[in-house]
């Protein structure tokens, strides 16, 4: 297999559309995870890295400076593109999905196959249905890893912090990928009791499954929250100036 990565249209990913124009750091640290990460599906036997990971060194190898480095490596979590987990060798970075960088990994042949298919059926001006534009999301979500949104559903109800919820919530819908992370925050902040936040994001996601439009995801999140799924506008009974401050 050739040893080259793809790197998405901005048309194709809204990923990439706002890393572009607001985040360049984040950017650039993807670039580093997607071009060091491995390709093969079997362990790297000298640094035991898995597939889609790889060791990203430390901000300098980066050319970011500490704290752009940090607040880069929170944003590509938030926004469900990688993962990182701190060993005693290093940081070992995983590539999530291929929104941004398609890393051509060991066995996705098959899979490039039937993208190419796809596309030659949709410039055929072959019509499309929105039930089957339904399936082509549900498809793709599996081609990049049995989608992310079930793993960081996963993550987020394990440990169910604000950053936890907002990154499932990104996996889930694109709408949220646009979205401010304070709108965010504050939506689960007005909601102090943490049990629920798990089943209103699982119940939110599922009911507005892609390609569901979403033209208010913070409104809706905090109706979730509040368990008032029905209320599509609604407005937060709490005022922004008297959140309780949570420590997370």
């Amino acid at each position: 297999m050739d040893r080259f990565i793809k790197f998405q249209r901005m048309e194709d990913s809204e990923e990439l559309q706002h890393l572009i124009s607001n985040d360049h750091c984040s950017l650039v640290l993807l670039i580093v995870i997607a071009n060091r990460a491995r390709r093969c599906r079997a362990p790297n036997p000298i640094n035991g890295t898995n597939q889609f990971q790889a060791f990203i060194g430390d901000h300098k190898s980066c050319g970011l400076s500490e704290r752009n480095y940090r607040t880069a490596k929170k944003h590509l979590e938030k926004f469900g593109l990688a993962t990182f987990r701190p060993t005693p060798r290093g940081t070992i970075a995983t590539l999530c999905n291929g929104r941004v960088f398609d890393i051509n990994p060991e066995g996705s042949d098959e899979q490039h196959d039937r993208q190419a298919t796809d596309r030659r059926r949709t410039d055929d001006g072959r019509a499309t249905t929105k039930k089957n534009v339904k399936n082509d999301h549900n498809e793709k979500m599996k081609e990049v890893g049995e989608g992310e949104y079930p793993r960081l559903l996963s993550v987020f109800e394990k440990d169910l912090t604000i950053a936890n919820g907002i990154a499932a919530l990104r996996a889930g819908h694109p709408a949220f990928i646009k979205t401010a992370d304070i709108h965010l925050e504050n939506a689960f902040k007005d909601q102090v009791d943490r049990s629920k936040w798990y089943e209103a994001v699982k119940g939110l996601i599922k009911a507005y499954a892609p390609p569901a439009e979403l033209p208010r995801p913070n409104h809706t999140l905090s109706n979730w929250l509040a368990g008032k799924p029905s209320e599509k506008n609604a407005s937060r009974s709490d005022p922004v100036g008297k959140r309780l401050k949570l420590d997370f």
